[in-house]
């Protein structure tokens, strides 16, 4: 500030010689009294008169002649004047008048009176005449101004003064000030306008005035070089105190109510610790004082966003006391925030504008629903979609054309028309996070978007997301308008080498980028415990000031349960240099009292030593650590939560609400507790990975512990989510995740873990199996009989409730599986590499996604199990996961139940599981559970290949008659084990029968009377089915090409009878077809089929039904799923499908149905053998 207002005193001299060509400056230094009544200046002096003494006081300064100087009266710019504060620098004082006074030769000047403010000042003036020896005034002393009183003994001594014309926000931060004053001192503040102030005929001068923006009426140099210091691009503000006014403003309306706020803290003491009223923490006094001392405050960073508090508090809105709660403690929203840099591309291609005319301008040149703002990008290599950009960006500006920025962020989800491998663009490039790299064509797409933007709009900012696919700089600059916000989940900072590399990528991106932003995960209630680490936030945001980082944006989704992490992010990132123990010391004492403090500090300081040491030894953290963030949906974390952290947690927050002191303190510390009671459910329903039995008394020992505490882990499951609903109205507590993960809290690894030793030890029967057998027919229901009925089902029971649950069949897809790729690699069906039968899904290259089923449930307990192979030597990201998606009756989704994520890499060159058991209600927030869908998704394999998933089965203790056990996915396969296990009757074939005889309705009753009569030996509908009795009515059609179908009696082509077709030809498809007389309802069909020994083929043969009118119109097709033909190799091999045939079709009865047999790229040198095509009804 001294350097300031030197240059302003030099640049006034200059001016002065300009003006007054004659005037004469002296050196600055000081010269003594004895020096001047010493006449020092030699005969010059003497020949025109000295300057003999000095006096001086705040406003003027005289200086003493010997004698009248020569001319007359000396002109103003003879003299020089100097002013030295607090032994301090001597500087020029330009005079505001002069006067000569010739009898007693004294030269008066007004000189500019100081103000001390709240320190006291000690002042020496000093004269020289025309260049001579300064002479020294006695030094003089300006008391300190004494402290402001606002409050005296509970009266108001004080005004808020606003401009007339103020606007709602700087009213809002008067009625603001106001408030607390009131509510800390119970003293009402008066807001008056400036006008009024003026009005009053000087019965309020005598009053402290509160300025609320820097609209004052008197003029205040000092002010406006205050308020030049603050940054014009953020918000920052003044607190300025002149003679009995103070004034609080910044350089715009949101600088001015953050100094609002901190003038709040600074001098009335209060505290916004937590959202709603008992989060505020407001001393008690009937005075209020302050000393006079100006205040500059700029914040570290121009952007500063915590999530999701980003809607402005003057809005209705859920989290209202949350945005309150924010704005309050100087966080920024995206009502407010200077740079825009969220998912956005979507909103400049519309689909309603360019989808017809422009498809290439979406990936694979199919447009998305209209709408959908995620899972697609637009396809920055085609022709005109900078242009098409640049049009959207000019709109927005010229309909907003006071927005400072616009977001080029991309679309969620990826779905880069350019990571396709067939693009002339593909990158064929991975990235740091294991994604395909884009960062070269979008970069460089940004950039030729922004330099047209600002050719029209010089002064906007342009922010973006670098994230998964763009997480990595280009190899060139950025515009400088553009602002990338880097994408990470800092904690994982707490690993050496992944803080290195991730300092390393900053590094690299302020070689290209003039401003960094930076996008963090500071969550927060999606994870299930506190999740806390303040020291690593602090040492962060350190570097972050040094490393030029300008912005911050974080997901947090908190509640109060978070404790001090959301306030210290706040107060950190406007100043990241403050202590954060005294930081923390203070939230501790503020939000609980000073007696209760310790207890809070440890209790945090429990969980901050869990997230930023012990956690590092996880699978959970190893596998997450280099991903864009840690995974908060995989529960796994859990496992080194202990139940003596847990039992510690509560006592101490029981001690902290026993010593609590205010009734507001008590209550922040019963919330706090309430907070910990769903950490504490959580962490002792879920379940934990425990060691696989070793012994037959191993075994036994967990069937009696898993009978002992299941009961108590599954009330703490509901607990749990119990509380959740409670937590739903309560502004301290509402978890504001959408996501919800849900637990039962049965132990899966115990279940497959006692699965593993029977199968391994007891296949012929023993000990733990008669144990579970006992357990699972007790005649009191209870959840341990659950759990040994379900092993039994496993064991012993109908099978997996997944159709085509080892992908045996199919060609390179496996209905009714979805082969679920949501943007890059591949999942198809493979045969020859399989952990059971011959053939498994191999994936490659895939950045998400997954096979996934979906099927009808009954409510109960389920249990799945999966398993992959990748092949020794693997090296990559990737992770695999079991879950469940419960829906309702319509498919809506209702909750995901999942189990935790593996590294792939861990276990390759061996097959391994993953595995679920969970209890699926039968009702979940009012709606009915009916069905599930299982999904093994697969998550950063981009860089990875020669994945193999197999045997991915669901199980479900079938209940009394359960329609849901016989249906057109399970038909054959239970035909074919009762056939083969149940040859003379057995549980199975009576289950299946009193399924048939039941006299309620449904499609699997009807599938079951059918599967009853087939295995009963009922005849097939069609004629002819075994070619007894030649070929006909069967014929064949040929597409593209010549073929023949001949009858053939060889018992080597007869799968039974004597006789058999062979079909062969140059036709590309070959298609024996029959129609039949039908029934509406099921029908079900089996194929046999032969290739002859030492052929090989690349052909496919499928089933299928047409369905048609009466008078021959088409109705509708169904086909089964495809089948190689070299399944057969030599030998018999059968093909089969279930269907229901409908009474009509989108309004067309159905009157024929033509059966069909399609072979499918049967080499003309290579026939085939059928028999048996039998069609049941």
């Amino acid at each position: 500030m001294r350097k300031t207002k030197s240059f302003v005193s030099v640049l006034l001299v200059v001016c002065l010689l300009f003006a007054f060509p004659g005037i004469s400056f002296g050196a600055a230094q000081m010269a003594d009294d004895g020096a001047a009544a010493r006449g020092v200046g030699g005969d010059q002096g003497n020949n025109q008169g000295n300057i003999v003494s000095v006096s001086a006081d705040t406003g003027t300064v005289n200086a003493k002649f010997n004698k009248q100087p020569p001319g007359g009266k000396p002109k103003a710019s003879d003299f020089t004047i100097q002013r030295q504060v607090n032994g301090g620098a001597a500087e020029v004082i330009i005079p505001t008048s002069y006067t000569w006074g010739p009898s007693a030769k004294i030269a008066t000047f007004a000189v500019p009176s100081l103000a001390s403010g709240s320190l006291g000042l000690e002042v020496v003036y000093s004269v020289s005449f025309k260049g001579a020896a300064f002479v020294s005034a006695p030094a003089f002393a300006i008391s300190a101004w004494p402290p402001l009183d606002i409050v005296h003994k509970g009266q108001a001594n004080a005004m808020i003064v606003v401009a007339p014309d103020a606007d709602e926000q700087t009213q809002a931060a008067a009625d603001t000030l106001a408030e607390y004053v009131l509510k800390s001192t119970g003293a009402q503040l008066p807001v008056i306008t400036e006008d009024q102030l003026s009005g009053d005929n000087g019965q309020l001068q005598d009053q402290v005035r509160i300025h609320i923006g820097a609209n004052g009426s008197q003029q205040d140099p000092h002010l406006d070089e205050l308020l030049q210091a603050v940054d014009a691009d953020g918000d920052g503000y003044v607190i300025h105190f002149h003679e009995n006014e103070i004034v609080i403003a910044g350089s715009s309306v949101w600088g001015t109510k953050n100094g609002v706020f901190d003038f709040l803290e600074r001098y009335v003491g209060v505290r916004w610790l937590m959202p709603g009223p008992d989060g505020e923490d407001v001393p008690q006094t009937t005075d209020l004082t302050i000393e006079r001392s100006d205040i500059l405050e700029n914040p570290a960073f121009i952007q500063r966003v915590v999530s999701p508090m980003v809607t402005s508090p003057d809005e209705a809105h859920p989290l209202q006391s949350q945005n309150e709660w924010a704005q309050r403690n100087r966080l920024q929203g995206k009502y407010n925030m200077p740079v825009g840099f969220h998912h956005n591309l979507y909103s400049l291609f519309p689909v309603e504008w360019y989808g017809s005319t422009r498809p290439d301008f979406y990936p694979k040149s199919i447009p998305p629903n209209p709408g959908a703002a995620a899972s697609w990008q637009p396809c920055f290599s085609a022709d005109g979609s900078v242009e098409a950009a640049v049009y959207g960006i000019l709109q927005y500006f010229a309909a907003n054309p006071d927005a400072s920025s616009f977001s080029l962020g991309v679309n969620d989800s990826g779905n880069y028309c350019e990571t396709d491998s067939n693009h002339p663009l593909y990158p064929d490039r991975i990235n740091s996070v294991g994604r395909i790299h884009m960062s070269e064509i979008y970069y460089k797409w940004v950039n030729d978007v922004v330099e047209q933007v600002l050719e029209v709009y010089p002064d906007k900012w342009f922010g973006l997301l670098a994230y998964e696919e763009v997480n990595d700089p280009p190899a060139f600059p950025l515009n400088p308008r553009v602002v990338p916000f880097v994408t990470k989940d800092r904690l994982s900072w707490t690993d050496p080498e992944v803080k290195d590399v991730e300092h390393g990528m900053i590094e690299q991106w302020e070689q290209v980028a003039e401003n960094v932003g930076w996008y963090d995960y500071l969550y927060g209630t999606l994870y299930t415990i506190p999740r806390i680490y303040p020291h690593v936030m602090a040492e962060n945001y350190r570097y972050a000031k040094d490393n030029h980082v300008i912005a911050h944006y974080a997901e947090l989704y908190g509640n109060a349960g978070d404790g001090p992490k959301a306030w210290l992010s706040a107060k950190l990132q406007w100043d990241p240099n403050q202590d954060v123990d005294a930081l923390l010391e203070e939230w501790y004492e503020r939000a609980v009292g000073p007696a209760a403090a310790a207890d809070l500090a440890a209790y945090y300081a429990l969980w901050e030593h869990y997230w930023t040491e012990q956690i590092q030894a996880s699978d959970w953290f190893q596998i997450g650590k280099n991903m864009t963030y840690l995974a908060f949906n995989d529960l796994s974390y859990l496992n080194l939560v202990t139940d003596d952290m847990v039992t510690q947690s509560r006592a101490l927050l029981e001690a902290a609400v026993a010593k609590a002191g205010t009734p507001k303190q008590k209550a922040r510390a019963n919330v706090l507790l309430r907070a910990f009671e769903y950490y504490e459910a959580s962490a002792l329903s879920y379940p934990k990975k425990n060691d696989p039995p070793a012994s037959e008394a191993e075994a036994l020992q967990l069937l009696d512990h898993i009978a002992e505490t299941i009961a108590g882990k599954l009330a703490y499951a509901q607990d749990r989510l119990r509380l959740l609903e409670e937590f739903k109205n309560d502004p301290l507590l509402v978890n504001p995740a959408s996501l919800r993960i849900d637990w039962s809290g049965w132990n899966k690894y115990d279940f497959w873990n006692l699965i593993e030793y029977i199968r391994e030890n007891e296949a012929a029967g023993g000990p733990v199996t008669q144990k579970v057998r006992e357990l699972a027919s007790s005649e009191q229901p209870s959840k341990i009989r659950s759990f040994a009925e379900l092993l039994e089902e496993v064991l012993f029971g109908w099978g997996s409730v997944t159709a085509n649950a080892s992908f045996e069949n199919g060609t390179t897809t496996a209905s009714p599986w979805e082969l679920w790729v949501s943007s890059t690699g591949t999942i198809k069906r493979t045969e020859g590499m399989s952990r059971t039968g011959n053939a498994s899904l191999v994936v490659d290259k895939l950045a998400r996604g997954g096979p996934a089923q979906l099927f009808s449930i009954n409510p109960g307990l389920i249990a799945a199990r999966a398993y992959f192979y990748t092949p020794a030597g693997t090296h990559h990201n990737g992770t695999i996961q079991l879950l469940y998606n419960v829906k309702d009756a319509q498919g809506n989704n209702l909750t995901v139940l999942r189990s935790e994520e593996k590294a792939i890499a861990d276990t390759a060159g061996e097959w391994t599981s993953i595995g679920i058991l969970e209890e699926v209600p039968a009702a979940i927030g009012g709606k009915e559970v009916k069905k599930i869908q299982v999904v093994v998704l697969i998550n950063g394999f981009a860089e990875g290949s020669g994945l193999y998933v197999d045997d991915v089965e669901v199980f479900q203790k079938r209940g009394s008659l359960d329609p849901n056990l016989v249906t057109k996915d399970t038909f054959w396969s239970l035909y074919d084990s009762i056939n083969q296990q149940e040859p003379n009757g057995g549980p199975k074939r009576l289950y299946v029968e009193a399924l048939a005889a039941s006299p309620e309705y449904s499609e699997g009753r009807e599938y079951a009377k059918l599967l009853a009569n087939t295995l009963s030996g009922t005849q097939p509908v069609n004629d002819n089915p075994s070619f007894e009795a030649g070929t006909a009515p069967w014929s064949l059609f040929l597409a593209n090409g010549a073929g023949t179908m001949n009858r053939v009696t060889d018992a080597v082509y007869s799968h039974s009878g004597s006789a058999g077709i062979v079909v062969s030809g140059t036709a590309t498809q070959k298609i024996l077809n029959q129609y039949f007389t039908f029934n509406t309802g099921p029908a079900a069909a089996k194929v046999f089929f032969k290739i002859p020994q030492g052929k090989t083929t690349a052909g496919t043969i499928q089933l299928g039904f047409n369905m048609n009118t009466a008078d021959g119109k088409s109705a509708g097709v169904v086909r089964s799923n495809v089948k190689p033909l070299s399944a057969s190799n030599g030998d018999w091999a059968s093909i089969d499908y279930a269907f229901w045939i409908p009474q009509a079709i989108n309004n067309l009865e159905v009157g024929r149905v033509q059966f069909v047999v399609i072979i499918t790229g049967l080499e003309g040198t290579v026939p085939i053998y059928l028999d048996d095509v039998n069609i049941y009804q």
